[in-house]
């Protein structure tokens, strides 16, 4: 049996610290709707997301027609917001095991992505 994974980024959002509810913006509703549409394409058997809502809302216009895995999250960058988000970002990404209070370094996320997808694949 062949199995091919399509990874897809989710469309532009507006930042806000609501990780879990923050939705796409009006850019990204533009773009979700190409993206879609190409999916649509594709004959996909199972949309498998990350429970956020922007990244559901970028492959499927209803959350119903997708299964979510929490292990495809995006990573928890500290456990409350940081003040200087792109200061934030530009550590966590030249510091491959630096991790902020209560968040995940790059080399703790990748490993729990590709479990997910390990897992995904044998299923």
């Amino acid at each position: 049996m062949h199995t091919t994974l399509y990874f897809v980024r989710h469309a532009h959002t507006i930042y806000t610290p609501d990780e879990r509810n923050r939705s796409l913006s009006e850019q990204g509703y533009a773009d979700a709707k190409f993206v879609q549409k190409f999916l649509e394409a594709e004959n996909i058997d199972v949309f498998i997301s990350s429970p956020y809502r922007r990244a559901w809302e970028t492959i499927v216009a209803d959350p119903s027609a997708a299964v979510f895995d929490e292990r495809l999250r995006e990573r928890q960058i500290a456990s409350s917001p940081v003040e200087d988000f792109q200061g934030a970002m530009d550590r966590l990404w030249s510091e491959e095991v630096y991790q902020f209070p209560g968040g995940e370094s790059n080399m703790t996320a990748r490993k729990r992505g590709a479990a997910a997808c390990q897992d995904i694949l044998t299923a």
